[in-house]
């Protein structure tokens, strides 16, 4: 290890020295955000930190270096920008910045907008000037003349890899060194050769590869000393030691006094929690999955060991994807995270999870939860989700986000926020698309900003749920809000047959089911009587149902404990007083 606390490395080799760049994620008095750091060394083995600077950054942070020298001797800074004021260019840009001497550096404008861009590599070659960013899911060319102004030229192609600047080579080929990105662990870091840096042909062998439980990410190599040197990052897997626990990831704390994790959306409130805790929470659950037939029989199908809030789909070839909340005992990079799975037999075996990858969540986003899944016509799958926008001094409520995805396993996030209310928080969302509109249902929680607090007691009254709709699946229109009768909550799921939307939901004793042409008027239908809360629902090949669901905290555990106080579990899960 060289450096600490750190990601997304480049170098430049001047006077003999190797300047390294990377994501400086050690925060503390004065660095409330992460930031771009420099180290210096003679040997490339022992670095010593620099006092980096940025001026006239039109932003709160500046993020994934990428630094060359160019022709007239100045350093060239490529970075990311977030968090940008309402007006300006935005997170889908990357800027410029220049600087004499490598650390202090002025910015210089914009360089390229595109499409949720993040991890710019600039170089230069055969006079002209490239950059290979991320965007939409895939690494994008584009080119400049004077490597001030970029234009998107094409797709680099290279799909499944993730990419770096290339190295030049003495013949004035070009080599790209390339991390596979759908290997969760054990990846390995391959080679190509071009000509012209558009076009790339693989070469044999492998350079590198990770551990069994570590992955590796953003090799770059420069020449030093008549031979290379190849900086990464590496991140350890599977409950190794030191498994980083970024602003991205980690877990809601719980709350005193819930029968669920809570965050306090606001400054100064805690948000990083550690596995190895032993205190209530949603970990204490499980989701099972259940097939009901056309008489109403229920049968046990599968049990996914700590995790909750799924969500269900049928995509093309009539394969099975559950998306859920994802709790693995000892393996902190994955806790609370999002993961899929896979079923081709109608949900009797399924794959082992897998965490979603996830590119442009802005840098202050708490990362995705309580996901829904929703399969697109060109086939693709939109994943809608509950995260929160962090400003300092500003509490703001949590509200429903999206990504994209073409393999449902990476997914890009598309920028903005689907559906949000002021003072409100907005939280497990379902939404179907149906006679060419999305409909958006969410259960009303009340006022407050806070994840953790209960529905709002109306001594009896018809529970509502917020209902908004859309033509693209972006931007949503509050509608009236939705009811059907007592003691049924608007968490769950909808599907559409073309004719009509159904809804599953929680209460109501059972699986509570409702009918709408529209979405606006509903009736009740019948109770599926599959235990648990928040249910995934499709239609089985068989005419029945195939169910997922989270259920009761397990035997012994110390929120199966807390429950027997009263006390209700994680999003609605129905405690022994209310259980079907």
């Amino acid at each position: 290890m060289r450096v600490d606390h750190a990601s997304v490395p480049c170098a430049v080799v001047r006077g003999g020295r190797i300047l390294l760049y990377y994501v400086d994620a050690v925060l503390g008095p004065g660095r409330p955000f992460e930031s771009i750091g420099c180290a210096v060394s003679d040997d490339g083995l022992a670095f010593v930190k620099q006092p980096f600077s940025l001026e006239g950054l039109p932003s709160q942070k500046a993020l994934d270096p990428s630094v060359l020298v160019d022709p007239d001797g100045r350093f060239r800074l490529y970075y990311h920008a977030s968090d940008i004021q309402p007006g300006e260019v935005g997170d889908h840009s990357v800027r410029v910045a220049l600087s004499d001497d490598g650390v202090n550096f002025r910015d210089a404008g914009l360089a390229f907008r595109h499409e949720a861009l993040v991890d710019p590599d600039v170089f230069l070659h055969g006079g002209r000037w490239l950059m290979y960013v991320f965007g939409r899911g895939r690494t994008v060319i584009a080119t400049s003349r004077d490597g001030l102004r970029f234009a998107y030229d094409r797709p680099l192609g290279l799909d499944g890899f993730g990419t770096v600047a290339p190295v030049p080579l003495p013949d004035r080929r070009l080599r790209l060194y390339a991390f596979e990105q759908r290997r969760r662990s054990g990846n390995r870091v391959l080679s190509f050769l071009s000509g012209d840096g558009l076009s790339w042909t693989q070469e044999e062998g492998v350079r590198l590869h990770a551990g069994e439980t570590e992955a590796i990410t953003d090799p770059f190599v420069v020449p030093f000393r008549g031979g290379y040197r190849m900086f990464f990052k590496v991140e350890p897997r599977n409950g190794t030691a030191g498994a980083p626990q970024g602003d991205r990831g980690g877990f809601r704390p719980f709350h005193p006094g819930r029968g669920l994790p809570g965050e306090a959306i606001g400054p100064g409130q805690p948000e990083i929690g550690r596995s190895g805790q032993h205190g209530p929470g949603p970990w204490d659950s499980d989701v099972n999955v259940h097939r009901v037939d056309r008489s109403g029989a229920v049968t046990h199908l599968a049990t996914f060991d700590r995790a909750g809030v799924p969500t269900l789909a049928r995509m093309g070839g009539g394969r099975l994807i559950v998306a859920h909340q994802h709790f693995p005992q000892g393996d902190p990079s994955a806790f609370d995270k999002v993961a899929v799975r896979f079923s081709s037999d109608e949900g009797a075996t399924w794959t082992a999870a897998r965490v979603i990858g996830l590119r442009g969540l802005p840098s202050g986003n708490r990362f995705p939860f309580d996901p829904t899944l929703v399969p697109l016509p060109d086939g693709r799958v939109r994943l809608y989700f509950t995260s929160v926008e962090r400003q300092p001094g500003r509490p703001s409520p949590p509200g429903i986000h999206s990504a994209l995805s073409a393999d449902c396993l990476e997914y890009v996030v598309e920028r903005g926020v689907r559906f949000a209310l002021e003072g409100r928080p907005v939280i497990d969302c379902a939404v179907v698309l149906h006679d060419g509109l999305f409909h958006l249902f969410a259960p009303d929680n009340g006022a407050g900003t806070r994840l953790d607090q209960e529905p709002p007691d109306r001594g009896g009254a018809d529970l509502s749920g917020y209902h908004a709709v859309s033509r693209d699946g972006l931007a949503f229109t509050r509608v009236a809000d939705v009811t059907v009768g007592r003691d049924r909550r608007w968490l769950g799921c909808a599907l559409s047959d073309g004719t009509e939307i159904t809804f599953f939901g929680t209460g109501g004793g059972g699986l509570w089911s409702g009918s709408s042409p529209d979405g606006h008027g509903w009736r009740v239908g019948s109770v599926l009587r599959v235990p648990g809360a928040d249910p995934g629902v499709v239609r089985g090949r068989d005419g029945g149902w195939i169910v997922v669901s989270t259920g009761a905290p397990r035997p012994g555990t110390p929120s199966a404990q807390r429950w027997q106080g009263g006390t209700r579990g994680r999003r609605g899960v129905p405690g022994p007083s209310s259980g079907p």
